[in-house]
């Protein structure tokens, strides 16, 4: 099977010649070591856009001083800001949200004004081809279609500790945000569900111990379930990015409707062992395993025994795809080779040891 076949086949829970191993195209090592790696089975994964969005309504500034970016959101009703911190050191990631532009419960209005004035447009099937076409054909696609209601609120607009507040203190302004971004994203998701490309990603960061049971039932299932209403309906595949904690959801997940968890993160880092969601979950759900940064840490050998044990409990295999989608701290990338390896030598389908 081709690399780009085995994912897919993998993804739609079919047979395939070997478990997938694959890696976001922006986390790859350079030069000689990915060639290897390539020729190892390790297939790119790349996201592409098909849809822009414009705010017509609102005048947006940015300034650089040193490595911060200030970005002031002008609107008629009031205006908000946010700090980015950006020249990173290597593997910690493009930037680091400094300061939300919601800060006060008087910035939802703001916030909210800007989404509900915002226009979603598709960027045409001839431009998202020619997208895709810069890749080559050894690859997977992805099309970005944005985070859920609540995690955009969590990991872009208030973060952390002002969305706890306001859950409890401001309610209602949580919740009219709420909705005027589950309609924005209705309307993104028509979009994309009308582009060539079959993947759809929703990049939620999901994490159990960060939402509670009661919050992800409340506001994520019924985005989960319209999301995948849809896109079935119009041959698409949801991908929803759960790499977090997830074992006091795994009930709730079961019932979501998502088709395939990715970067399910198993222990030492994830809480959820994969065999015992594929026990609960079924062949309904996919499995995209995020193979965990931490252990990449370890000697060889470890990554070894590690990678040997994981297709152990996840044998035969049906379903299963594993990943890398954390950034690899420097001076460790080679620790790959030990996970292609074995996967080259022991993840042929069906795992029988």
């Amino acid at each position: 099977m081709s690399p780009r076949g085995r994912v897919l086949a993998a993804l739609k829970g079919e047979p395939v010649d070997r478990i997938p191993f694959t890696i976001y195209s922006i986390l790859a090592p350079k030069d000689g070591l990915w060639e290897e790696l390539k020729a190892m089975g390790l297939t790119p994964v790349y996201s592409v856009s098909v849809f822009q969005e414009r705010w017509p309504k609102v005048k947006v500034r940015r300034i650089q001083e040193g490595d911060y970016v200030y970005t002031v959101y002008e609107t008629p009703v009031g205006s908000v800001n946010a700090k980015y911190r950006v020249n990173l050191q290597p593997g910690t990631g493009d930037s680091w949200t400094v300061e939300y532009p919601i800060k006060k419960p008087e910035d939802y209005k703001v916030v909210n004004y800007i989404y509900r004035n915002a226009v979603i447009e598709p960027i045409g099937e001839e431009n998202v081809l020619k997208q895709v076409g810069q890749f080559g054909e050894d690859c997977v696609i992805f099309a970005w279609v944005d985070r859920t209601p609540i995690q955009k609120m969590l990991i872009e607009l208030a973060g952390y500790k002002r969305l706890a507040l306001d859950l409890y203190r401001s309610l209602e302004l949580v919740e009219e945000l709420y909705e005027t971004l589950a309609d924005r994203l209705e309307t993104v998701c028509e979009v994309a569900s009308k582009s060539p490309v079959e993947l759809m990603w929703c990049g939620d960061n999901v994490n159990g111990i960060v939402l509670g049971p009661r919050i992800f039932e409340k506001y994520h299932l019924p985005v989960y379930r319209y999301m995948s209403k849809l896109f079935e309906k119009n041959g698409k595949t949801l991908i929803v990015h759960m790499d977090g904690k997830l074992n006091c959801l795994k009930h709730l997940i079961k019932t979501s409707g998502v088709e395939v968890v990715e970067a399910f993160t198993p222990p030492p880092m994830g809480d959820l062992p994969p065999g015992e969601a594929r026990r609960l979950w079924g062949e309904n759900v996919k499995i995209w395993i995020n193979f965990p940064e931490s252990v990449l840490l370890g000697d060889e050998e470890y990554v070894r025994r590690y990678t040997l044990n994981l297709l152990k409990e996840i044998a035969p295999g049906r379903g299963f795809l594993i990943g890398v989608t954390e950034d690899i701290a420097p001076g460790y990338e080679n620790r790959l080779k030990a996970v292609a390896d074995i996967l080259e030598k022991y993840g042929e389908y069906p795992i029988n040891f």
